[in-house]
C-alpha cells in the first residue's frame, strides 16, 4: 500500500458512497517515437479517471521534451566541440535552430519542410554519434551491437553518464511534483520505449517511493510471458495490459483500500517474489468512454507546422483476418462508437485547442463510417486523414465527398499486388479493386501512401517484382510508399499456425523483442530481399516523397493539400 495524503473527498460508486483519499498521479509518456504529435493513449485514460472523480492529475510528454532537449543549442554545443574535427556538424547549431523554427511556422511550404527536417535529422545524427548505446532518428529508436536481454539493460539503465536517456531524466525531471505524485503511470506502446521507460523508472524509484504502474500496447503482447518476466517488477510495481481504463481506476480503489488487488483487471504485479495475474479481465465500452483530455499538453512543442490531435472511430479491426497481423491484439476484438460522437468531440478539440487538423488511429476506418463522417464533418471545417482498406465501396462518388468534407489523406496496406498472394494474406481484396479504389481516391485530389512488405512466406521473386513493377506503375497517382521485408510478430495469425505457411520458429534469445525468428522454405532470402528493396529505393521511391521527410501515420499529409505535396514530388532534387 502507499502512504496516502490525508486529503478526501466523497465520491459515488453505483449507490453507495464510500470516504475516498485522494491519489496524485503522474502520467509520462517516455521517449521514443515520432515528435510531431501528442500520443492519444495517455489522454484517454487520463478522462476516464476525471470521469470517476480523480482529479490530481498530470501528464508529461518526455518523449517530444527529449527531442527538444538533444537538438538544444546548449546540447549541441557540446558536442561539437567534442566533434570539431568533423566539417559535417560545423553550422549544425546554426541549421538546427532555423529548421526547428521553420518546421514550426504554419505558412512553411512543403519543400521548405522537407529540408527543415533534413537538418534536424542531421543533428539528430551528431547526437547518435556521441551516444554509448542508441542511435536517434526522427522516426526510430535503434540499439548500437546489443541485444536486448536482462544483463544488457540492467547495464544501460543504470549508465548515467553514457545512457543519454539517464542524463536527461536527471536533468529535467521535476523533483518537487515526483515528491507530491503517489503513482507514476508510464505508457509504453512501442518497442523503442522499452530502455528508456525502464531508465526512468529506475531513476524515479532512486528519488521517491512512488508507486509505479507501466502499461501500453508493447506490453500487452509481451502477455503472459510477463509472468516468467520479474526482471520487469524490479522497478515497476504493476504492469496492466490491455486496455487501461477500467484497470487502472480499479487499481486506483485498491491503492485507497476499496478494492483487493486481485480483483484489479488485466493486472500483473510481484507477490512473495513471484510475479502474478489477477483473475479479472475487462474490455471497454467504447461508445461509453469520455472525450481524450489533452489539458496537459504543450502545443508549440511538437516538431509541425500546425496543432493535429490522433482521434479514433472504433477499438480494433473491423476486417480482423490478415494472417500477419498482430495490431488488434491489444484489442481482443472489434467495438465502435458513433459517427456524431466522434464530430462531437471534433468540436470540442476545436474550441477547446484550436485545433483544425485530425488524424483517425483507428487500424481502417469502414466505408461506412467514411460515408457518415463525410456528411457530418463538412461543417466543422477541418482537415482529417485515416487508415484505410482496399474495398469496392471506396467508391468515387464516396472519395469526391470525402474530399469536400476536408478528408486530405489516406494509408493504405497494400502489402503485395499479387491476387494469390493477398488471398494467402487473407487480405479480402484483389488488383482490380486496388486500381479502382487508387484511381477514385486519385481523381478526387486525395494523398495517398502506400505501406508494402516483400517476402511473405509463399511469395516467389517474380510477385515481389510484380509489387515493385506496379507501385512503379502508379506512382504518378500516390504522394508516398514504405516498403519494408516481411517480420513475423508475436501473436500473429502465422506465429500461432507457422505449420500452415511451413514457417518454422526460431529460437528466441531476446523476450523484449516483438519480431521472432524464423525460418522457411518457401520465403525469399534476406538477400533477395535486399537486392529489391535496393531496386525500390534508386529506381520507385526517389521519385516519390521519402517516409523521413513525412510524418507517421501520415500527419505530414493531413497539412498539405494535394496539389502541394504532388508540386514537392518535382522538387525533390533541390533538397537531395
Amino acid at each position: 500500500m502507499i502512504a496516502l495524503r490525508h486529503d478526501y473527498h466523497w465520491h459515488l460508486n453505483t449507490k453507495n458512497y464510500y470516504y475516498l483519499a485522494k491519489v496524485n498521479y503522474l502520467f509520462v509518456t517516455p521517449p521514443q517515437f515520432e515528435p510531431s504529435y501528442p500520443s492519444l493513449a495517455i489522454p484517454c485514460l487520463i478522462a476516464f479517471l476525471k470521469k470517476n472523480g480523480v482529479e490530481r492529475i498530470i501528464h508529461k510528454d518526455l518523449n517530444v521534451d527529449s527531442y527538444n532537449y538533444f537538438i538544444s543549442n546548449e546540447y549541441l554545443e557540446i558536442l561539437v566541440k567534442k566533434y570539431r574535427y568533423h566539417r559535417k556538424y560545423k553550422n549544425i547549431i546554426k541549421d538546427t535552430k532555423s529548421a526547428k523554427h521553420q518546421i514550426r511556422n504554419n505558412s512553411v511550404t512543403p519543400k521548405e519542410y522537407a529540408a527543415a527536417k533534413e537538418r534536424i535529422i542531421s543533428a539528430l545524427e551528431l547526437v547518435s554519434l556521441d551516444s554509448e548505446y542508441f542511435n536517434l532518428s526522427f522516426n526510430n529508436l535503434t540499439y548500437k551491437g546489443i541485444d536486448v536481454s536482462e544483463d544488457s539493460i540492467e547495464k544501460i539503465i543504470a549508465d548515467e553518464h553514457l545512457n543519454i536517456y539517464a542524463v536527461f531524466f536527471r536533468k529535467i525531471l521535476d523533483r518537487s511534483i515526483l515528491m507530491s505524485s503517489d503513482v507514476v503511470c508510464i505508457s509504453i506502446n512501442y518497442e523503442t520505449q522499452l530502455l528508456p521507460a525502464i531508465t526512468l523508472a529506475r531513476l524515479v524509484k532512486k528519488i521517491s517511493d512512488v508507486k509505479i504502474c507501466a502499461g501500453g500496447s508493447y506490453l500487452t503482447h509481451l502477455n503472459d510471458e510477463i509472468l516468467t518476466l520479474p526482471y520487469l517488477f524490479k522497478y515497476m510495481d504493476y504492469i496492466i495490459t490491455g486496455e487501461g481504463e477500467t484497470p487502472l481506476y480499479s487499481l486506483h480503489q485498491y491503492l485507497n483500500n476499496n478494492k483487493r488487488i486481485e480483483e484489479v483487471e488485466n493486472l500483473y504485479f510481484i507477490q512473495g517474489g513471484i510475479v502474478r495475474k489477477s483473475c479479472k479481465v475487462s474490455y471497454e465500452i467504447v461508445k461509453e468512454l469520455p472525450t481524450p483530455d489533452f489539458k496537459d499538453i504543450v502545443f508549440n512543442k511538437y516538431f509541425s507546422p500546425i496543432k493535429i490531435l490522433p482521434i479514433y472511430h472504433s477499438r480494433g479491426c473491423y476486417w480482423n483476418k490478415c494472417k500477419f497481423c498482430s495490431h488488434t491484439y491489444s484489442y481482443s476484438h472489434y467495438r465502435t462508437r458513433s459517427s456524431q460522437s466522434v464530430v462531437n468531440d471534433i468540436k470540442k478539440y476545436k474550441s477547446k485547442y484550436d485545433c483544425q487538423s485530425f488524424y483517425f488511429v483507428d487500424e481502417a476506418l469502414h466505408p461506412m463510417q467514411l460515408e457518415s463522417l463525410s456528411e457530418m464533418i463538412s461543417d466543422c471545417k477541418v482537415r482529417w486523414g485515416s487508415q484505410i482498406r482496399f474495398e469496392q465501396e471506396i467508391t468515387r462518388d464516396l472519395c469526391i465527398n470525402l474530399k469536400k468534407s476536408g478528408y486530405t489523406n489516406t494509408l493504405i496496406g497494400l502489402e503485395s499486388a499479387n491476387d494469390n498472394i493477398l488471398t494467402l494474406m487473407g487480405k479480402g481484396t484483389n488488383l482490380k479493386t486496388i486500381y479502382q479504389v487508387i484511381d477514385n481516391l486519385y481523381n478526387a485530389k486525395i494523398n495517398i501512401w502506400l505501406m508494402f512488405f516483400l517476402g511473405f512466406p509463399g511469395e516467389s521473386y517474380n510477385e515481389a517484382e510484380n509489387t515493385l513493377n506496379f507501385i512503379k506503375n502508379v506512382q504518378n497517382k500516390i504522394v508516398s510508399t514504405y516498403g519494408t521485408g516481411f517480420v513475423l510478430t508475436k501473436n500473429s495469425y502465422i506465429h500461432s499456425h507457422p505449420d500452415e505457411y511451413r514457417v518454422e520458429i526460431g529460437k528466441q534469445n531476446d523476450y523484449f523483442i516483438l519480431q521472432v525468428p524464423f525460418k522457411s522454405q518457401q520465403a525469399l532470402t534476406d538477400e533477395q530481399i535486399g537486392v529489391l528493396l535496393d531496386i525500390y529505393r534508386k529506381k520507385i521511391a526517389s521519385n516519390l516523397i521519402d517516409l523521413v521527410l513525412s510524418n507517421s501515420h501520415g500527419m505530414f499529409f493531413s497539412y498539405y493539400d494535394f496539389k502541394q505535396l504532388s508540386l514537392l514530388k518535382t522538387q525533390k532534387s533541390d533538397y537531395e
